[in-house]
């Protein structure tokens, strides 16, 4: 075992493990549930949010939809329930890759115009922490939006 390799804790194994019995729980559902599910997804995070260019991250360009911009009817329950979702069912990706990456939760979902984008949310900590902070405040308050380009990216 190399120094930039870490021995697996168990409570990384036990995470992991919850991760995919929930998203097994998520597809092992009634396929009308899950494509309703889906379609709201797509819905929400393609069709309502409006995206803001990154300027200040050149070097790993993307857009971001902020949490207080969801205006509609429902919109921060929406929010809420996006991001709920996209911890479900998204994938565990390091970015950037190497020993001082971090992990976040990456949903791939297929653009209107068919190509793939990635999502992941991020907030006060990380993309980990809680969606909504006890005091009421927002822990998750953005959404990043980024098209894959190519296989390593």
């Amino acid at each position: 075992m190399t120094a930039t390799h870490r021995r697996p804790q168990q409570r990384w194994l036990d995470a992991a493990a919850r991760r995919a019995a929930a998203r097994a729980a998520f597809y092992a559902r009634a396929d009308h549930l899950v494509q309703a599910d889906l379609a709201r997804l797509d819905r929400l995070l393609m069709v309502q949010s409006r995206y803001h260019f990154a300027r200040t991250m050149p070097d790993n360009p993307h857009s971001y939809t902020l949490r207080r911009q969801w205006l509609w009817p429902g919109g921060d329950d929406d929010f809420c329930w996006v991001v709920a979702t996209m911890r479900i069912i998204a994938d565990r990706e390091k970015f950037p890759p190497g020993p001082g990456g971090r992990f976040y939760e990456i949903l791939h979902r297929a653009g209107p115009t068919g190509d793939i984008l990635k999502y992941w949310p991020m907030g006060w900590y990380g993309n980990g922490g809680p969606i909504t902070l006890t005091n009421g405040k927002f822990g998750i308050f953005l959404i990043n939006r980024k098209p894959v380009l190519s296989e390593d990216e």
